[in-house]
């Protein structure tokens, strides 16, 4: 397996992951911190905002939540936990991907090309990127320690 199939593997994967946990309203969420909020302090889909009109002429807002402990009466991630998870959320992570794509495509033609222009990349600056876009990924077994 060349260090280009190992990426783009590995890059699908994460985007099957991606999609799997949230697409449409369901791909950001967020985390606010407060059980007085809303979402209970919990990490939640912004996008499903509800406003609910009660009998006493108050409304409540709620949102539909990422986590949510067995009787949803206390937070299930704690303050620390909730930022990391929301920052990346599906959406986020689909568009690093992109990114990602982008960088190898990038990388994968200049290699192709077997060099360019003066002020061009050279080898090593491609070589390098796919280090880099390979290094996340250091644990799975395919993972060849001299692409680092």
């Amino acid at each position: 397996m060349t260090i280009i199939e190992f990426i783009e593997a590995r890059l699908a994967e994460d985007e099957q992951i991606a999609t799997k946990a949230g697409t449409g309203k369901y791909a950001r969420w967020d985390y606010a911190g407060d059980c007085d909020s809303a979402s209970n302090g919990e990490v939640y889909y912004p996008d499903t905002r509800t406003v609910i009109r009660h009998m006493n002429g108050h409304e409540s807002i709620s949102y539909g939540c990422v986590t949510c402990d067995s009787e949803g009466l206390t937070p299930s991630v704690a303050e620390e936990i909730g930022p990391h998870i929301a920052r990346h959320d599906p959406a986020r992570v689909l568009h690093e991907i992109e990114a990602k794509r982008k960088l190898l495509d990038l990388s994968r033609r200049w290699l192709v090309s077997r060099g360019g222009q003066a002020g061009e990349m050279n080898r090593k600056n491609a070589i390098d990127i796919l280090g880099l876009l390979a290094a996340p990924y250091f644990d799975h077994p395919d993972y060849q320690k001299e692409w680092a």
